[in-house]
């Protein structure tokens, strides 16, 4: 069993922190942990992605658009999508879902 509102280690300030939580055939679930992000890394991924934003507020980048997230919002993400974390409000907490 795993609790995923429990803080386990936070990223250092600016980072992120990944955790697998299920991997199975084509699909894996994992939790993201942004800690005050600016301008984070670009992902250019192979698997479709949907992410849920659990907990903070954040800035999603695409190539030629930025989305605003709040607590609740769900985003898919196609594959091969350039995209990165543009900024986050202090700890926020993503489910993601890869899809391959």
């Amino acid at each position: 069993m795993h609790n995923i509102f429990k803080k386990s280690d936070l990223p250092q300030r600016g980072g992120e922190l990944f955790e697998t939580l299920l991997r199975h055939k084509n699909v894996t679930v994992e939790t993201i942990r942004s800690n005050e992000v600016r301008r984070g890394q670009w992902y250019d991924q192979k698997s479709d992605e949907w992410v849920l934003l659990l907990q903070g507020r954040a800035q999603l980048e695409y190539e030629s658009e930025v989305k605003q997230l709040e607590k609740g919002d769900a985003v898919f993400i196609p594959a091969r999508t350039k995209h990165r974390v543009l900024s986050t409000d202090g700890d926020a907490l993503w489910l993601a879902l890869h899809i391959a």
